[in-house]
């Protein structure tokens, strides 16, 4: 069960390391085992692992595409954020399945329960070499204007590509939101703006 007087942050997550709480099968854990994050997928498609990590003492390892690991964050319009991570592919199973085959890291802003942004990064490939943590990352501003007005932002992580042909695994460690204000002009074209 995880500690919540323990529990470890990096900017705007909390258990950026996946090491507040026990390992296992992300489909079998429980809500509160998996604290902030929450699992979108199937079963033995990613693993909380103690196998390898960049730090601390766990990782994320995805498994099979089109499954998802997701993390909420409090979010301000207009502001933007950057999200980073390290992540690796093992030289006993990387991944392949050719060029279409990578890592999603996801930003995603929400007004309510609609998403009204999402923007991914694909740095990490099958064409980087196996046994190597790489930083990867995205980052994007959250929508000047929600009819809500409030936004949430999201984190998103998964395998992304065919389901045929594929094969190996991506860990996923050491992650980290920060919100930076980065001033911007407004621009209009008519009823248009930006």
């Amino acid at each position: 069960t995880l500690s919540t007087s323990a529990q470890t942050t990096c900017g705007l997550l909390q258990n950026p390391g996946f090491d507040d709480g026990p390992p296992g099968n992300m489909y079998d854990l429980l809500p509160e085992e998996l604290g902030p994050w929450e699992w979108w997928g199937a079963t033995n498609a990613g693993f909380i692992t103690q196998e390898t990590n960049e730090s601390g003492g766990q990782s994320l390892a995805l498994t099979f595409p089109e499954n998802y690991a997701v993390q909420n964050f409090s979010a301000a319009t207009g502001i933007t954020y950057m999200l980073t991570a390290w992540a690796l592919t093992p030289t006993n199973s990387p991944i392949t399945g050719g060029p279409g085959v990578h890592l999603a890291v996801g930003l995603e802003f929400q007004d309510g329960t609609n998403v009204v942004s999402s923007f991914f990064g694909t740095s990490f490939t099958t064409n980087d070499p196996p046994g190597t943590w790489i930083a990867v990352g995205v980052t994007a501003r959250a929508p000047h204007h929600v009819h809500s007005g409030i936004v949430t932002g999201r984190v998103l992580l998964a395998i992304r590509g065919p389901l045929t042909n594929y094969s190996g695994t991506i860990f996923v460690d050491s992650l980290c939101v920060s919100a930076t204000n980065i001033p911007v002009t407004n621009t209009q074209s008519g009823a248009l703006w930006n």
